[in-house]
Order: structure tokens, then C-alpha cells, then sequence
């Protein structure tokens, strides 16, 4: 990937820091629980494409069962599941060029942003 204009490096830049926070924002693609960033296409030992990323829960990006799988360790089951990290990272892109309303609210103690497609 990275001979393909792909910038593959060991620490993410500024603009892809934002997007980081940008995708995550948006919460995780499978349930839209709070997100972390999940690096597609890296593979055991991989280096990280910071530019090829999709927002995944703590449950489903490292914390899954095999009932209800996680992408680590349980990368079939969970593709099999909710799709493969290429159409989750495209359904992530279509996420991010739509409008959104943001709803601020809170549930319990914790402040919630709930996001609604503008059509």
C-alpha cells in the first residue's frame, strides 16, 4: 500500500490526528457506542496505514466473544458478522460526507452527542 501514494509511516500527522477524531466522533460503525480507532489492512506485524481507519468500540474492536466477536481476536467471525474492514471502511467514508444534527443530551451522569442524517 504504501507504493500506491498511501503516506504508511510509524506515527500519524497532525491532519490524520484530526481525522482520527473526526471518524470517532461519529461513534462505532457497528452499534455507534464511544469509538476508538481500528487500523484497516495492517495484517500481523503490519505497519499502520493512519489513512485507512474505521471507529470501532472497545467491544468490538478488542473486547468480543465469539458469540459476539470482536475484530481482534476474531477477525472471520466478526467480518462473516458485520462485513469486511474494506466495506466498513467504506460505509465509515459515506458516514463522514453526510450532514449531521447533532443532539447533545445526557444519559446518567455521562454527556451523550446522538447524531441524526440530514437528508
Amino acid at each position: 500500500m504504501a507504493g500506491a501514494g498511501i503516506n504508511v509511516s510509524k506515527s500519524p500527522t497532525a491532519e490524520q490526528k484530526r481525522h482520527f477524531a473526526k471518524i470517532v466522533e461519529h461513534g462505532c460503525i457497528i452499534c455507534r457506542a464511544p469509538a476508538e480507532v481500528h487500523h484497516c489492512f495492517t495484517g500481523a506485524g503490519g505497519r499502520k496505514n493512519h489513512d485507512l481507519v474505521i471507529p470501532l468500540c472497545f467491544f468490538h474492536h478488542r473486547n468480543g466473544t465469539f458469540d459476539r466477536p470482536s475484530i481482534h481476536p476474531w477477525r472471520k467471525r466478526f467480518e462473516e458478522m458485520y462485513g469486511t474492514e474494506q466495506e466498513l471502511l467504506e460505509k465509515t467514508q459515506d458516514r463522514e460526507n453526510k450532514e449531521w444534527l447533532v443532539s447533545a443530551c445526557k444519559i446518567g451522569t455521562n454527556p451523550v452527542r446522538i447524531y441524526y442524517e440530514i437528508d
